[in-house]
């Protein structure tokens, strides 16, 4: 008598899911102290700021500021910095 058992499928299911899940969302793409690229699909650039955000504060201690971002080929460079965002060059 031959008895089938489905953890080795189940398995192998879990595996092509995590592989998956791993190739989705924002990822980085180039860092250049003290700035990294990240690349992200439709919808995904907040993903790729909050990784950017963490990026800097991890790295630098210093904020994620947007350098570019080209949305058409989703790609977005961040320079880490202690410049907010909304501050402009002063003269």
């Amino acid at each position: 008598m031959k008895i089938r058992t489905w953890s080795g499928g189940i398995l192998a299911l879990s595996a092509a899911a995590l592989l998956l899940g791993a190739c989705a969302g924002a990822r980085q793409v180039d860092r250049q102290a003290p700035t990294v690229t990240y690349e992200y699909a439709d919808g995904e650039f907040g993903e790729a700021k909050e990784k950017a955000v963490d990026y800097c504060a991890d790295e630098y201690n210093r904020k994620a500021v947007r350098v570019s971002r080209n949305d058409a080929e989703g790609v977005a460079t961040f320079a880490c910095t202690d410049q907010l965002e909304d501050e402009g060059p002063s003269y």
